[in-house]
């Protein structure tokens, strides 16, 4: 039986979408195997969001094109984003790359590994690469799109993807590029699979997306987050449901309400802001103001007492003063979050941002990463001590 090496780098959608592909593999009679050396074919989910991700994924599509050169590997693939983003050139660069799928064609891997074991050598790559913004056949059946899954974790913890896409259009990012517009699963499908999974022996789900937030906007009848977190709150055998990535503006008394009175719902938010500088969120196109962005944070405090908070900010972005980071810095302080990470501004040449003025030299965006970074070292200090 040929076996099939998956390698998922980036995000945790990245992740759930190698799950899918190896369910699908093994339903065409392939075998996913951990052991590249070992892997007739081998699979590389890439991501291409920033710089430093796409520098990681070239790095690890040439490492394990060594396979493909001299070893028993006979079809390297090469999916997800930096494909959908660079196919041309990685088909170029890299001469043992056989396949290239995009981020709405990688479903579509199990059949193209199977082609490329039965041709010939040295055939030139199969491109699969669809505009993200045009419409997607589903990837399965309506049966199996919810059972369908190689779990990568098996210590009783698992993602549900509940969404594909953005309508969001920040200035710094390209996902609406990669992965198109929002696309919403249905209600029943997500429900389905969360009973799979906890049937699995799946104890802790956590719920992902580009933005959780927007979630159900594009169904039809219109569907809201709390009513998916009240229908998963009802699963029997979760312990714990997760949120990750609620746009701040997306967060309601209903949301609030829900993590306050879920009996399996986590009183957990990730909720990227950014900034608070007003001046960098409008050139962010991030929507709001510093002002009222705080408000609403100190308010989702104040109505949920246990709630932790998580966070990112953005240092560096064109046009960034030391006003603005100052403007950070006391919102950080006054909102006191449980994790936060600070990422330096990537100039990416597909978004927006590329085209501004004002560019930060990339030394004094390092420093001023490492000064939000202590400053919330000390915050965390603090809260850990109250554990």
């Amino acid at each position: 039986m040929p076996s099939v090496h998956f390698v998922a780098l980036g995000c945790p959608k990245n992740r759930v979408e190698v799950e899918q592909m190896a369910a699908l593999v093994r339903a065409r009679g392939l075998k996913p195997t951990p052991d590249a050396a070992a892997a007739d074919a081998i699979v590389v989910h890439t991501c291409g969001f920033i710089a430093a991700a796409t520098a990681e994924s070239i790095a690890t599509i040439v490492e394990l094109a060594q396979h493909r050169r001299r070893g028993r590997c006979r079809a390297l693939v090469v999916s997800g984003c930096l494909a959908q983003r660079s196919s041309a050139e990685l088909a170029s660069a890299i001469p043992e790359i056989d396949a290239l799928l995009g981020t709405t064609t990688f479903h579509t891997a199990a059949d193209v590994i199977g082609h490329l074991l039965r041709r010939r050598r040295g055939s030139p790559p199969h491109v699969d690469i669809a505009a993200a913004s045009a419409p997607v056949p589903p990837p399965m059946t309506a049966a199996d799109r919810v059972l369908m899954r190689d779990l990568s974790d098996a210590g009783g913890s698992a993602y549900l993807k509940i969404a594909e896409g953005c309508d969001r259009r920040c200035a710094f990012c390209i996902i609406p590029r990669l992965r198109g517009p929002q696309r919403s699963r249905p209600l029943a499908d997500l429900l389905a699979e969360a009973r799979a999974l906890a049937a699995a022996g799946v104890v802790e789900l956590t719920l992902v997306a580009q933005d959780l937030t927007s979630w159900g906007r594009d169904l039809r009848p219109r569907r809201r987050l709390p009513e998916l977190l009240a229908g998963l709150d009802a699963v029997a055998g979760l312990r714990w449901v997760r949120c990750l990535y609620a746009y701040p503006q997306g967060v309601g008394r209903p949301l609030l309400d829900a993590l306050a009175s879920g009996r399996r719902l986590l009183p957990y938010l990730d909720l990227p802001i950014q900034h608070a500088s007003s001046a960098l969120l409008r050139r962010m196109r991030r929507g709001g103001d510093g002002a009222a962005l705080q408000r609403r944070l100190l308010d989702l405090r104040a109505r949920v007492p246990e709630l932790v908070l998580r966070t990112t900010v953005l240092v560096g972005f064109p046009g960034e003063t030391a006003r603005d980071l100052a403007a950070l810095g006391r919102l950080v302080d006054a909102i006191g979050f449980d994790r936060l990470g600070a990422f330096i501004y990537s100039d990416e040449p597909d978004a927006p941002a590329h085209a501004m003025r004002g560019k930060v030299p990339a030394r004094l965006a390092r420093q001023r990463a490492a000064a939000i970074m202590r400053q919330q070292r000390a915050i965390s200090r603090r809260r850990l001590r109250l554990l």
